[in-house]
């Protein structure tokens, strides 16, 4: 039996203009590009997000310019759904940060609550979109609507005029890479970064992600992650193998859902996704292997269960009275560390102030 260890997906995009603008000091790069036909030398360009690589055009040798979409952009298109907006009140509020925190986009997505401690990793990273039909970027020159503003006496007033990248049809591809050891760990321990929840919380923060899954998860324990280098262990809780099928499948459904829009310039959908478990990281690092489970407009579930034949979750579980003992003797010994380092501070300042007073 094949035990995965993490997902590689590719993921294939199709539209219409643009859909991810970037800041105007991207003008400099783009009048270098070799394959810039409209320049300008204006402050008032909207220019698209774009990619750079050294590529020989004709006659020419240069920086080609490309267009693209972040990954910004496509992680908020994944989980606009479950954070259709961004709010700083639901760290104010016990009973709302635990819904937050346990929904389950959260959960894909990873966040960091400063103020308390929470800041669960996210169990994928995905690459920015790059456009590969070879669409030509243009600038389309446009007026805004308005009264037009006069300036102070002795100042130009402004321009209604200003132009703005545009393209036709679109097609892009972006990665995406989903490690199972992450998404199976909910770490309640600050050991690793990767803290998804502060100990008083944790008993709302089980009962409501059991919900949010369908099924009950366990209780808290400490492990230890397979060939690691440090003896402490991890206090958290690890998912089981349906449980983690099921955020893959949500995970997958949502990337195949994406569809970002941007009034008036363009709008960019998923039509095709293809996934790959991989097991060895050096055998399974070839192009075969991948199989489709979207495509067409229909999301298929079987492929999933084809590639994912068994998860390898690379964690040991460590006697838990044990695990206590050994991080307290710890703690203790870096606390005596601590004071032994304050009290050689003190006694230096102490000797210069005495050394100081004779003076």
């Amino acid at each position: 039996m094949k035990n995965i260890k993490s997902i590689a997906v590719k993921i294939s995009l199709e539209g219409k203009g643009v859909v991810n603008f970037d800041s105007g000091d991207l003008g400099f790069a783009v009048n270098q590009s070799i394959n810039t036909t409209v320049k300008s030398r204006y402050s008032n360009v909207n220019y698209a997000k774009s990619y750079f690589k050294q590529d020989t055009l004709g006659d020419k040798k240069g920086m080609v310019r490309g267009l693209r979409i972040s990954a910004d952009c496509l992680r908020h298109g994944i989980h606009i759904e479950g954070h259709p907006f961004h709010t700083p009140n639901v760290a104010l509020n016990d009973l709302a940060k635990i819904h937050y925190l346990a929904n389950v986009d959260t959960f894909l997505r990873g966040y960091l609550i400063t103020n308390t401690g929470e800041r669960r990793k996210s169990c994928y990273s995905i690459t920015s979109a790059h456009e590969v039909s070879g669409a030509k970027l243009t600038l389309e020159m446009l007026s805004r609507s308005g009264a037009k503003e006069q300036g102070k006496e002795g100042e130009a007033g402004d321009t209604t005029l200003f132009a703005r990248d545009s393209v036709g049809n679109t097609r892009y591809e972006a990665e995406m890479f989903i490690d199972v050891s992450e998404l199976a760990m909910v770490s309640l321990s600050d050991l690793a970064d990767r803290r998804a929840v502060i100990d008083d919380l944790v008993p709302a923060y089980t009962k409501a992600l059991s919900e949010n899954l369908s099924s009950p998860i366990g209780d808290p324990a400490y492990y230890i992650k397979k060939g690691s280098a440090y003896i402490i262990p991890e206090k958290g809780i690890l998912l089981n193998s349906n449980q983690i099928r099921t955020l893959v499948d949500v995970l997958l459904k949502k990337v195949s859902q994406v569809n970002i829009t941007k009034s008036q310039t363009g709008y960019a959908k998923v039509t095709e996704i293809q996934i790959k478990g991989i097991s060895d990281p050096l055998k399974d690092s070839g192009e075969e292997g991948f199989v489709k489970i979207f495509s067409e407009g229909r999301y298929l579930g079987a492929p999933l269960n084809q590639v994912i034949e068994s998860f390898d979750l690379l964690y040991t579980k460590r006697d838990f009275t044990e695990s206590e003992n050994l991080i307290h003797t710890i703690e203790e010994e870096v606390l005596k560390v601590k004071k032994a380092a304050s009290d050689k501070k003190k006694a230096t300042s102490d000797k210069k102030k005495a050394t100081k007073g004779t003076e």
